[in-house]
């Protein structure tokens, strides 16, 4: 077996494993793409897009984890007040629902950033690892029904 492949099972084994305790959607992470950059033969320039994109995503991340944080202390301060505004709770039930979308489409937009660094046979490298991720965290998602089921 050659190195590639050896290094190819090991962060594909890697990766799966964390996808069965954070979900796929961290399938869509750049940082996914920069793990993989000797597998997808990247170029210093890809690095350096890559890593730009990486670094945006992240200050976006967190400003809207930041405006999330602020709804939340706004709902429980006006669960403190006498009497309660629910009209007010409902409205910040919607902001952090809207903001989480934003967070989430914000993870899209920036895998589809990133994956446009990628030349056509690199980005067919990474539909591969992806797809094998998916598989493999399918599984893991079909284990786990079954032993719910069995109990």
């Amino acid at each position: 077996m050659s190195d590639d492949n050896i290094q190819s099972g090991i962060i594909r084994e890697r990766l799966a494993m964390r996808l069965q305790h954070r979900g796929a959607s961290r399938l869509l992470r750049v940082s996914r793409i920069l793990r993989a950059r000797e597998i997808l033969g990247l170029s210093d320039k890809q690095l350096v897009q890559l890593r730009d994109n990486r670094v945006e995503l992240a200050q976006k991340l967190i400003k809207l984890t930041a405006e999330i944080r602020t709804v939340r202390f706004d709902s429980l301060n006006t669960l403190a007040t006498k009497p309660v505004n629910f009209e007010n709770l409902r409205k910040n039930a919607k902001s952090i629902s809207d903001l989480r979308l934003q967070r989430k489409t914000a993870v899209i937009d920036a895998f589809e950033k990133a994956s446009n660094v990628l030349d056509d046979k690199q980005k067919q490298k990474l539909h591969e690892f992806i797809a094998e991720w998916v598989d493999e965290a399918w599984g893991d998602e079909d284990e786990t029904e079954a032993d719910e089921a069995e109990e």
